[in-house]
């Protein structure tokens, strides 16, 4: 019944745009999850027409969905398992089935932002990369996508399996740009600390590259930086001392 619940709130959501209306929804699954005994990691078909779905758990279909809220209720406090892998065929994990709608949404041309936001939440709560099917890769602008969340848990993880901070992406700017521009986490501090974070990586990703590295000239090192980010990164230093040289991150 749950299950059923979840997948009715996934069409719920997206027929209507309304904050209000949006926000008494998830109140009333949540509601519905505390009023029952749930075995979270339990598999649960769909049927479409003659056809079964492969198995899925709650968390697996949230995360498909692109449902954020309920993505991180279920793992913080229903105790989703986040790395369980689905049966065969697929073998998938709940955050294989965020990426995978991603990139068919994105071949069809849809909205995707809620796949990205569910594989970047998921990522923060310790899922797994290695477990991604070959084959299926990441959105390349996962990392500016953190940053413009403010994961910083998630930016650990990329930054630490080898994410390099100075890429651009399409638009020209790097991740540290969205960690200071885009508050859209709950707390401005989220950002900042998303934002001294990849300041550092970048430091210790240029110490590596450069014995004579200089802090005072950090952008110089970082080529093709627009205008626009460059006056973003001299407010953020000019509010913020920056650790020379980069600590070493946890």
């Amino acid at each position: 019944v749950l299950y059923q619940r979840v997948c009715q709130y996934a069409i719920d959501m997206k027929r209507t745009e309304n904050v209000v209306e949006r926000q008494r929804k998830l109140s009333e699954i949540k509601l519905a999850f505390a009023g029952e005994y749930i075995q979270v990691d339990s598999w649960h078909t769909e049927r479409k027409g003659l056809v079964l779905s492969h198995p899925k758990t709650l968390l697996d279909k949230v995360a498909k969905e692109g449902l954020v809220d309920l993505t991180i209720f279920l793992v913080e406090q229903c105790g989703a398992t986040v790395d369980l892998v689905s049966p065969p065929p697929l073998s998938r994990t709940a955050l294989a089935y965020a990426v995978a709608e991603w990139q068919n949404l994105v071949i069809k041309v849809q909205p995707a932002q809620g796949q990205i936001e569910a594989a970047i939440t998921l990522i923060g709560l310790g899922a797994d990369l290695e477990l991604l099917p070959d084959g299926m890769d990441i959105p390349p602008d996962i990392l500016h996508q953190a940053a413009r969340l403010g994961n910083v848990a998630a930016i650990t993880y990329l930054t630490a399996g080898g994410g390099n901070p100075m890429i651009t992406n399409k638009s020209g700017f790097t991740a540290l740009y969205y960690a200071i521009r885009d508050r859209t986490s709950p707390s401005e501090e989220v950002n900042w600390a998303a934002a001294h974070i990849l300041f550092k990586t970048e430091q210790q990703h240029l110490q590596k590259t450069f014995p004579k590295y200089d802090p005072s000239k950090h952008e110089t090192y970082i080529h093709l930086l627009k205008p626009k980010e460059l006056t973003l990164r001299q407010n953020f230093k000019d509010q913020y001392t920056i650790a020379s040289p980069a600590p070493e991150l946890p």
